[in-house]
């Protein structure tokens, strides 16, 4: 008789603005001579308004909560208990975005309960995971847990039938949900079986999760998995799940999440006492920080890299930071150690040149400062890393490695220029290493 479909959304113009269309066709029907359409379109209205992103949000979700409470009395649930639930679940969502998970829980309650028997096992699970977010927020981390874990058993049996994208975005969400309740339980609730459990949460959802058509949900599993072994302290299994985070969340396209697992990162370092691969993480999160938009995170990444830079210069007296970048390097694998050049050389690619060719400088006389072995290796992994960034970086650092051999006595500076010559030879092919030196032959340097 009547039809409420979870994400409804009808046809309008995509150059009105939807609530606009939706609120017209809402005022085009008449409550008394046709309930069930009005309720029907109140219901979207309702939908659409919390999804609205207006300056004025909090009018937006109290009107789409008048509206929800009024469909809800015409769609009862005796006569209508399918189309009641799914109005108590945008119910539940609207008191969620309200801040009122108390509220939200009764909602997602009322609404778990009517869909059981009636729908499918994906929209069940659904509002189920809806319902342990209610309670997570409302800090019942407990009972988020069982619901969480009811949620994914009714999600693994929706997949079994309908093995679809959609299907398994649903069960890896959940189980990033189940993970993050178990981080959320007191140190008297937390022991190896719950790290055990929240473990295999977490694989269970990358299992199912694809980075193609969901970059930010792996993204956050990785990240999870990496608070989770802190939680457990393994600092070094951490620092592996953090670093396959990043390979998600990139500087260029998830840039807060990746200033998060930077920091993140940088604290498990600390924990296991490496504190030149924290500071490097540490300074990547503090120049990623906006101090305007994210001033808690800036002070506490600024924090922790001053902290850190303290203690290593205590220790390594007449060092700077950029000789504690430069062993860091030094002491980790290739691929570890292009990955990590590529952040640091990446950041610089906005700003000013001279700034851009100033730091390279300082990066590449620590890198000398090294001695020739560990500092080829680093030199050689930086002209890849400028092989795959603009023009103008790549002058920048070809002219500060320059820079760098420039303030070597005559003999240590011919070898430098050998070394330098050679890793462009071996490494650089074709147009690209004409361009190198044509650059270099136009400040004046001579091939050795």
């Amino acid at each position: 008789m009547v039809n409420v479909k979870p994400d409804v959304n009808p046809d309008v113009n995509p150059h009105v603005n939807p609530v606009a269309a939706l609120d017209a066709r809402l005022r085009a029907i008449s409550p008394a001579e046709a309930p069930d359409r009005w309720a029907l379109a109140a219901y979207r209205v309702a939908v659409a308004l919390g999804e609205d992103a207006s300056a004025d949000r909090q009018r937006s979700l109290r009107r789409a909560l008048a509206l929800l409470e009024r469909a809800a009395l015409l769609l009862d649930a005796v006569r209508a208990p399918l189309e009641q639930a799914r109005i108590l679940n945008a119910t539940g969502a609207t008191w969620r975005a309200l801040g009122n998970p108390a509220s939200a829980a009764d909602a997602f309650t009322a609404a778990a309960s009517l869909l059981t028997g009636r729908a499918g096992d994906a929209e069940i699970g659904s509002v189920l995971s809806n319902l342990g977010l209610a309670q997570l927020e409302r800090g019942d981390a407990a009972a988020a847990l069982d619901t969480f874990g009811d949620a994914l058993d009714v999600l693994r049996s929706a997949l079994r039938t309908s093995p679809g994208s959609q299907e398994c975005r649903a069960l890896a969400s959940a189980a990033l949900n189940r993970s993050q309740a178990m981080l959320a339980l007191d140190d008297a609730d937390w022991d190896f079986e719950s790290a055990s459990v929240a473990i295999h949460a977490i694989e269970e959802g990358l299992n199912v999760s694809s980075v193609d058509d969901a970059p930010l949900q792996v993204g956050m599993l990785r990240h999870t998995l990496g608070l989770i072994h802190m939680r457990a302290d393994q600092p070094v299994l951490a620092r592996d799940a953090f670093s396959a985070a990043l390979a998600v969340f990139t500087r260029s396209t998830f840039a807060f999440q990746h200033a998060i697992a930077s920091f993140n990162r940088g604290r498990a370092s600390e924990l296991h006492h490496d504190l030149r691969r924290a500071l490097v993480d540490y300074e990547s999160a503090a120049q990623l920080f906006d101090p305007r938009l994210h001033r808690a995170q800036w002070h506490e990444a600024a924090t922790r890299l001053a902290d850190v830079e303290r203690r290593l210069a205590a220790m390594h007296p007449g060092s700077v930071r950029s000789d504690y970048v430069a062993q860091s390097l030094a002491e980790v694998d290739p691929l570890t150690r292009l990955a990590m050049l590529r952040e640091r050389i990446g950041r610089m690619t906005s700003r000013s040149v001279d700034v851009q060719r100033g730091e390279l400088r300082q990066m590449a006389e620590a890198a000398i400062r090294l001695g020739p072995v560990a500092g080829d290796a680093l030199l050689r992994a930086t002209i890849e890393v400028f092989m795959e960034l603009p023009d103008d970086v790549l002058h920048s650092g070809l002219l500060a490695q320059l820079d760098a051999h420039a303030q070597l006595p005559e003999l240590d500076r011919e070898a430098a220029d050998r070394r330098f010559d050679t890793a462009i030879q071996e490494l650089v092919m074709g147009p690209q290493r004409v361009r190198m030196r044509d650059i270099l032959y136009d400040t004046g340097w001579e091939r050795p």
